[in-house]
């Protein structure tokens, strides 16, 4: 799942496909703006949803937001929206997840070791996801995308599998 998760094969040609169909400049940078303000908005008030109820439901629906795919101006706005969500919804469930995890095993000790692999093989994905997706365009403009919602779809599963593990004050 570490490998995979946001592997994002359009990143390098989001732009130019975004102008392809139609979208101007002006439109992109609204896109790109929503996702960002809809992250920040919804940053502190994800963060309280885990601590509340349930971290695996909101990575699970994180998943699910970064696959949305888009036609028009107002469903890639709406799209962007849902990955500012997604990405919202993931920044620091994971972290948090990881760490209750490691807790319930009694390797807490070995968090910041786990993290720093977790980084490492997340960006050698997004690497080879970024220099794949620009062959992939060549190839059909629709493949990264494609294939990026492929990726977020086997991350989407994964959030199935694992046992949550909660903290001992959370238990209590």
């Amino acid at each position: 799942m570490i490998f995979v998760d946001r592997m994002w094969f359009a990143g390098p040609i989001f732009v130019i496909f975004l102008l392809d169909r139609g979208i101007n400049f002006t439109q992109v940078g609204l896109i790109t703006w929503a996702s960002y303000i809809v992250s920040f908005l919804l940053d502190i008030p994800s963060s309280i949803w885990t601590d509340r109820y349930s971290r695996r439901s909101l990575l699970t629906l994180s998943s699910a937001a970064f696959t949305l795919l888009n036609i028009t101006f107002w469903m890639f706005f709406l799209g962007f929206c849902f990955n500012g969500t997604g990405t919202a919804f993931s920044s620091g469930i994971s972290s948090a997840f990881l760490y209750n995890t490691l807790l319930s095993m009694g390797k807490e000790r070995k968090y910041e070791k786990v993290q720093a692999k977790i980084v490492q093989y997340s960006f050698v994905g997004r690497i080879i996801a970024s220099v794949a997706g620009v062959y992939l365009y060549y190839m059909n403009p629709k493949l990264p995308f494609l294939l990026s919602a492929v990726a977020n779809f086997i991350c989407f599963l994964g959030n199935f599998f694992p046992h949550e593990a909660y903290s001992r004050e959370e238990r209590q």
